[in-house]
């Protein structure tokens, strides 16, 4: 059984969940303010929770200027909140880069297809390793930053991960290529990811909504046990209460 919630109050408690908090909003802030330094457009998007936030940041910083509304104001997130679905021009700068290959869910590749396809970004679609599709992107197209879906909770040295907290920049090392990995949500929490997800009401993988709350190869990601109903249903991952456990079944 489930530590976390009954299903009577699932839907209350999912209408907590939409609410920014003041701390998550000052992380978005911060996060569109690396942005304008940076001025960095190319996305590596595989479909998880945590691109998928990454790219709902730049996507907001990017009608924030297309609409001259200051980022920093709460109502400007409101109002992207209710217009997230137009499309505006400076999203013609965003590129999703996917590197797919037989260890991924196939409910993974179509859900990166459909969802570039809904926002109108252009993708570069690479059956290759990481590390192979990499040194290829970079040199055809002159790639030398990017931004991914890392947390501060991905990285086991803490000592390295304190030192891109300030920039959210870290550089990349042997066997990659040199690039520069911009982490915009390194400073977010798994409930902070969902929240903002939640709040934009953005489509995301089913695989989340099927009780897995860390998404990996299709051979070793398992199904969460702290979101098992019965051995029938699962609650979905923004229920998670035991964030600990976030990757412990992948």
């Amino acid at each position: 059984m489930s530590e976390i919630l009954n299903l009577d109050s699932l839907n209350k408690y999912k209408e907590e969940m939409k609410k920014i908090t003041p701390e998550l909003f000052q992380k978005i802030i911060y996060s569109c303010s690396k942005i304008q330094e940076q001025n960095i457009y190319y996305v590596s998007f595989n479909g998880g929770k945590d691109c998928l936030a990454a790219y709902l940041i730049l996507k907001y910083y990017l009608y924030c200027k297309e609409n001259n509304l200051n980022y920093s104001d709460i109502e400007s997130l409101n109002k992207f909140a209710n217009n997230k679905n137009k499309f505006f021009s400076y999203l013609n700068k965003v590129v999703f880069l996917y590197f797919i290959n037989d260890k991924h869910f196939e409910s993974e590749e179509d859900y990166v297809i459909k969802f570039a396809k809904k926002e109108q970004i252009k993708i570069y679609y690479c059956y290759s390793s990481y590390e192979e599709g990499l040194n290829y992107l970079l040199n055809r197209f002159s790639i030398n930053k990017i931004i991914m879906g890392t947390r501060n909770d991905d990285l086991k040295n803490t000592e390295h991960s304190n030192l891109i907290v300030d920039t959210l920049i870290e550089k990349s090392t042997k066997p990659f290529p040199e690039f520069d990995r911009f982490y915009l949500v390194f400073n977010f929490t798994y409930n902070e990811i969902w929240r903002l997800i939640l709040f934009l009401n953005s489509d995301y993988l089913d695989l989340y909504d099927k009780g897995y709350s860390s998404i990996g190869d299709k051979f070793n990601t398992k199904i969460n046990q702290y979101l098992f109903i019965d051995h029938r249903e699962v609650f979905p991952a923004w229920c998670l209460k035991n964030h600990e456990s976030e990757r412990d079944f992948r």
